[in-house]
């Protein structure tokens, strides 16, 4: 969840702010002026909401200076909440009065997240009362790539429609006119008073409600999430107290939130073990050969000479030294990350949304920094002990030995793109690769079946004949990262909630991606073993 922290400063200021959740805490250094007042954004992972997150702010010799106490009620604890951007704080009470698991939420603009995966505890958005002055284009950019992975944006009543901005009117599923309209009372089942309402006309694709008269509920699909307009004003007193407003609420939030297909249990497959490196293996041999053939030189030469101990000594310190910088290097270089990426297309404008899993090898413990690309969130998975966390994207702290699993998100821009028709005698496809590198060994996935394709630098138009089709490997248990890696995806595929492209099926798209975008870097290392794995739904043209 995010936590946002505003601290005010009467004098002059330099240390850290600390959000401890359980055994995990959560560092981020602030410096302030006297008389000044600064935010901060953290992203903390609770894992035991039973805990209260403590808060506190330490000067730079670790002294508390200010702390406070934050319980997390078990009464505020919801499987999901809906979030209203809305002056009056009433209209969703029938969310809990339901025992759905969820809970309404009313914010104003500067309590709206600036990082997309803020949205993730999140059913849908209502945009009612949006002052565009009060809102960032970071906030902005946010809200739109959430609804992009599958989020629910629901925009309504005239004050939320006539928004005169292109971000907003790009994600509308309806432009609006000018002119106004009523709603007569008796024209929406149950309905006893009219109703202003703006004057909906429907985009190309969207689905209207009433489907013979005036729109009343438009809803579009934008990525792999939904925007629904509502003519009217679904928070005024008079729609408030209509029945038939909870109808049109389950439509909304029918299905539940569309989650991605990369998952935790994917860092599964990711190889926690690694050999001493190839150099330092050599390294120890040879010295190992030297100091037998020095010492045997020493003993052959000196045996019969007074000092010959002494000689022997000298020997066995040097090497002493020279083994022991050999060893220290080793153990610097022990440390390294093995990452796993999920590239997964929503079909909007290009963005995809990136999960990344990496697994720190940590084999003699001590202290490290990750740092993720610019843009991502780097977290835990799950508690990995005190945390310092300059920025969003950068995680550090003192680690036992072992491995240590964390968790990068983040959305790019893939200019991937691929189509497929439905002739009588099989599917042809047609991909396009914007990328500045090629998708390599990619193959094609339905219904279970797999087809291999060559690797795709630019454009690649092929034919998938119904007898090449061959039954999808699902062994993710070899110990081959990419094999299995792609056997853990092909097993979830059929199941993946997507709309059908062809039958009732999805035509998926995967293959190796070559993007310096997505690494996460580990402070004084070289970077380990990582492997960029792209997905994308494939859309039908038509011309069965």
């Amino acid at each position: 969840m995010p936590v946002r922290i505003d601290v005010a400063a009467e004098t002059a200021f330099d240390g850290v702010v600390d959000v401890t959740v359980g055994s995990a805490a959560y560092r981020r250094p602030i410096q302030l002026s006297s008389g000044a007042r600064q935010r901060l954004m953290l992203y903390v992972v609770i894992s035991d909401p039973r805990r209260p997150l403590l808060v506190s702010l330490r000067d730079t010799g670790d002294r508390p200076v200010a702390e406070q106490a934050i319980p997390l009620l078990r009464t505020r604890v919801a499987e999901g909440l809906v979030v209203a951007l809305t002056a009056d704080a009433a209209g969703l009470e029938f969310l809990t009065a339901e025992g759905r698991g969820l809970a309404g939420a009313y914010l104003r603009e500067d309590s709206l997240p600036d990082h997309w995966a803020a949205y993730e505890g999140v059913n849908a958005v209502v945009l009612r009362d949006l002052d565009e002055r009060a809102m960032s284009g970071g906030q902005r950019q946010a809200l739109r790539e959430w609804v992009a992975q599958g989020g629910r944006l629901l925009v309504t009543g005239e004050r939320g429609l006539r928004q005169n901005q292109t971000w907003l009117a790009d994600l509308l599923p309806a432009m609006v006119s000018p002119a106004s309209t009523v709603i007569p009372s008796g024209a929406l089942p149950g309905m006893l008073f009219p109703q202003p309402a703006a004057v909906l006309l429907p985009k190309p694709g969207a689905d209207v409600w009433p489907a013979r008269s005036l729109p009343v509920v438009v809803s579009r699909p934008y990525g792999r999430g939904q925007v629904t307009a509502w003519a009217f004003d679904a928070f005024a007193p008079a729609v408030r107290s209509w029945p038939g407003r909870v109808r049109l609420w389950h439509q909304l939030l029918a299905g539940g939130r569309i989650q991605p297909l990369a998952r935790p249990a994917l860092s599964d497959v990711i190889p926690t073990a690694r050999t001493l490196s190839g150099g330092a293996q050599v390294q120890i041999v040879a010295l190992s050969i030297f100091y037998i053939l020095a010492v045997r030189f020493v003993l052959r030469r000196f045996a019969t000479r007074r000092g010959t101990w002494l000689a022997l000594g000298a020997v066995v310190v040097v090497f002493g030294i020279l083994l022991y910088g050999v060893s220290a290097a080793a153990r610097r270089a022990a440390s390294t990350t093995v990452q796993l990426s999920v590239v997964e297309a929503t079909g909007t404008q290009d963005l995809a949304r990136v999960t990344t899993y990496v697994a720190l090898l940590h084999p003699y413990g001590g202290a490290y920094v990750l740092t993720a690309p610019e843009g991502a969130l780097i977290r835990p998975r799950p508690e990995a002990g005190p945390i310092t966390s300059a920025a969003a994207n950068t995680i550090g702290g003192e680690a036992a030995p072992g491995v240590l699993v964390f968790e990068a998100v983040q959305v790019i821009s893939v200019p991937v793109h691929g189509r497929v028709r439905a002739p009588i005698d099989g599917l042809e496809l047609k991909v396009e690769n914007g990328t500045a590198g090629p998708l390599t060994s990619p193959a094609v996935f339905l219904n279970g079946q797999t087809q291999n394709l060559p690797d795709i630098s630019g454009r690649l138009s092929t034919p998938l004949p119904p007898g090449r089709w061959e039954p999808a490997d699902r062994n993710a248990a070899t110990g081959a990262f990419g094999h299995d890696a792609r056997a853990w995806i092909a097993t979830r595929l059929d199941a993946y909630r997507t709309p059908a492209i062809i039958g009732y099926k999805t035509l998926w798209l995967l293959g190796d991606l070559q993007d310096p975008r997505l690494s996460v870097r580990l402070l004084g290392a070289s970077n380990g073993r990582s492997l960029h794995l792209l997905l994308a739904p494939i859309m039908e043209t038509g011309g069965r």
